[in-house]
């Protein structure tokens, strides 16, 4: 064989060798290295309702999924920009919620301040007569489908508090003298559930 033949035929197959380790280098890397698959954390973001109420939209929480918890109150809430709170844990006891950050803020909202037995020294309280939660793919749909803008009006939920003083209406569950109620439903896998506690001067309404 010509040496000049021979060398190219080495050359080649040195090539080839490099090739074929490269192959099965990264194909060993791909088995021993698998992707690992980011999961967000619970979070929880508060904004003032479209008729001037407080809410909070409970994101990715194993315990409270697609929950938005709502605070009725003299219908004049605002807040500057929306409180967003991260790595959050939450505590609801029917008359009070709190939601804790993972750098330890914490934001209350109740229709009785010594129901947050469990709140923090700091935490900011946001007093109410209505203290409403409501679970489901609907709800949260309107909380994404809101944008950059408020939330849902209370008229978004099926349950909710109603004063004395007003016109009764009709409700599945609670009624005039009620401070209570809760409601919930599942169609097509899909659950949706709802409660409410009411303060002084209002009773509980829940609709299926």
């Amino acid at each position: 064989m010509p040496i000049k033949s021979f060398f190219s035929t080495a050359l080649l197959g040195m090539l080839l060798l490099f090739l074929s380790y490269k192959t099965v280098a990264n194909w060993l890397g791909a088995i021993q290295e698998p992707t690992v698959m980011q999961v967000e954390k619970p979070s929880v973001e508060i904004r003032a309702t479209a008729d001037g109420h407080l809410a909070a939209w409970v994101k990715n929480h194993p315990v409270y999924p697609k929950t938005v918890f709502l605070l009725q109150g003299d219908g004049k809430a605002r807040l500057e920009a929306p409180v967003v709170l991260k790595n959050a844990s939450v505590q609801y006891d029917g008359k009070c919620v709190t939601f804790l950050s993972g750098t330890g803020q914490a934001v209350c909202f109740t229709i009785r301040r010594e129901a947050c037995l469990k709140a923090p020294g700091n935490a900011k309280y946001h007093m109410g007569w209505g203290l409403v939660k409501q679970a489901g793919a609907d709800i949260e749909a309107q909380c994404i489908g809101a944008g950059s803008g408020p939330f849902p009006p209370v008229v978004a939920y099926s349950c909710k508090c109603i004063g004395t003083a007003q016109p009764s209406v009709n409700c599945d569950s609670g009624g005039p003298g009620a401070t209570e109620c809760g409601t919930g439903s599942s169609v097509a896998s899909i659950s949706v559930s709802c409660s409410v506690s009411c303060g002084e001067g209002y009773y509980a309404c829940c609709v299926d």
